[in-house]
């Protein structure tokens, strides 16, 4: 009887934290409500991501759209004070995991901005494992990582801020960057902090 009430109790309070997916006023992120981003990777299909409202966002893997509410950076990591997974966040919902981050990363120059995202991003030589880094011209970056067997993805999106501005000019095709088609039309900072990477 108790497991029961457990369980019950556990399906509920994973379901209302849907409802209070909220951000903090301090929180740098990328996209508005209604926003959406669709890339075409090498390997793994169309992989999408869209807002819901706060910190609420769409994933879109493998054919299949997974609800997630992001959690909250109440700190900065590694220079984001965006939102994150770290994995399974609904028991309602295991079709697949995914582990993403979003947010704003912030430099004084387009060289510190490159240098990070080189840095960050090491390749192999396995092409199916590969991240794919996905890079506009006004410093929007989407890379990720799936594996449909294990069922599992990794996204990070983050908009690159030179000066607290997205820049003119970022290039798109150095390493193995891929110029990202699909732009978003109006892209929204959302309560932009200036503040630089460690």
């Amino acid at each position: 009887m108790r497991l029961s009430v457990f369980i019950v109790i556990a399906l509920v309070l994973a379901d209302f934290s849907l409802i209070a997916c909220e951000l903090a006023p301090f929180s740098e992120v990328v996209l508005a409500k209604g926003q959406k981003l669709l890339v075409k990777t090498d390997n793994f299909g169309e992989i999408g991501v869209e807002a819901g409202g706060g910190a609420l966002r769409f994933f879109e893997i493998f054919g299949v759209r997974k609800k997630v509410c992001m959690i909250v950076r109440q700190k900065r990591w590694y220079g984001s004070l965006g939102i994150y997974t770290p994995g399974e966040q609904s028991v309602l919902d295991r079709r697949f995991r995914v582990v993403a981050n979003e947010g704003q990363m912030h430099f004084d120059s387009n060289a510190k901005a490159i240098k990070w995202l080189k840095d960050t991003y090491k390749y192999t030589t396995n092409k199916n494992r590969r991240d794919q880094v996905f890079v506009s011209d006004k410093g929007l970056i989407l890379v990720v990582n799936a594996n449909k067997e294990r069922g599992s993805a990794s996204l990070s999106l983050w908009q690159i801020l030179v000066s607290g501005k997205p820049p003119s000019k970022f290039p798109t095709r150095l390493y193995f960057w891929k110029p990202m088609q699909q732009l978003l039309n109006n892209a929204m900072i959302l309560n932009s902090r200036k503040g630089s990477v460690p």
